[in-house]
Parts: structure tokens; C-alpha cells; sequence
């Protein structure tokens, strides 16, 4: 059964690397749009990232489940590596704000982890006019 408290609408997240010491990228900002379709899409603060897509859906009383890509460039003019992102939020009983925790890992283009994955959390507002 679906979450009573709608999700869908514009969020504005806040985060950080865990066990970053505050190091060069350990804040990071995102806007994400949640379309009630189970769609989303995604911007984040790094220019040369273009916009993300993914899909969204309830996990539960609360709680919301993402997976998301990004393509960025790939090193010395290789075809462009993908970003997937993983994320958990438990929303606030008013449903204006969550909690988050997420996962990203940098994906060659046959599928094969470029890198390790990196863990972060942050919280995320709704956007209201």
C-alpha cells in the first residue's frame, strides 16, 4: 500500500561524503524533481554533470527508495562513464522534509565499476511556493 503523505514535487538536498573530513567535494547540493509517475530527475552542483534520470516508489511508512544515472565525461575523450546513485529517505510526519542516505559508484560504459562506491547523507526539503 502506497505512503498517504505524497512525495512528488521539487526537493532541494544537502549532504555530505561520509568519512570525508571535509575535503574538496565533501558538501555536495542537488534539486531533484519526484513526478508522482515514479520518475525523477536530477541536478547536482558540479557544471560539467548534466541532468540525471531515475525512477522513485515507496519502501514502506515514510520511506522512498531511488535509483537514479548521470553520464560524465570519461578520462582522455573515452566514451562517457555513467553515475549511479542509490538513495533511502524517511520523510518527517509533515512530509516537508527526509532524512537521506545514499550510495554512488562510477560505472564504466559496459557496466563495470570504475571506482569504489562512495557513502553519503544529507537532508532534503521540499520545495514550496
Amino acid at each position: 500500500m502506497a505512503d498517504p503523505r505524497p512525495v512528488s514535487g521539487a526537493w532541494r538536498l544537502i549532504g555530505h561524503r561520509l568519512g570525508d573530513p571535509g575535503g574538496p567535494g565533501a558538501e555536495f547540493c542537488a534539486l531533484v524533481l519526484l513526478d508522482e509517475s515514479g520518475t525523477l530527475t536530477f541536478s547536482v552542483d558540479d557544471v560539467r554533470a548534466p541532468r540525471g534520470i531515475g525512477g522513485w516508489r515507496h519502501a514502506g511508512t515514510g520511506r522512498v527508495v531511488v535509483r537514479a544515472e548521470l553520464f560524465v565525461p570519461g578520462p582522455s575523450g573515452r566514451a562517457p562513464d555513467r553515475v549511479v546513485v542509490r538513495a533511502a529517505a524517511e520523510l518527517t510526519a509533515d512530509g516537508a522534509t527526509a532524512r537521506v542516505r545514499l550510495q554512488w559508484q562510477l560505472v564504466a560504459r559496459d557496466g563495470s565499476p570504475s571506482a569504489a562506491p562512495v557513502v553519503g547523507e544529507g537532508v532534503a526539503d521540499l520545495l514550496r511556493p
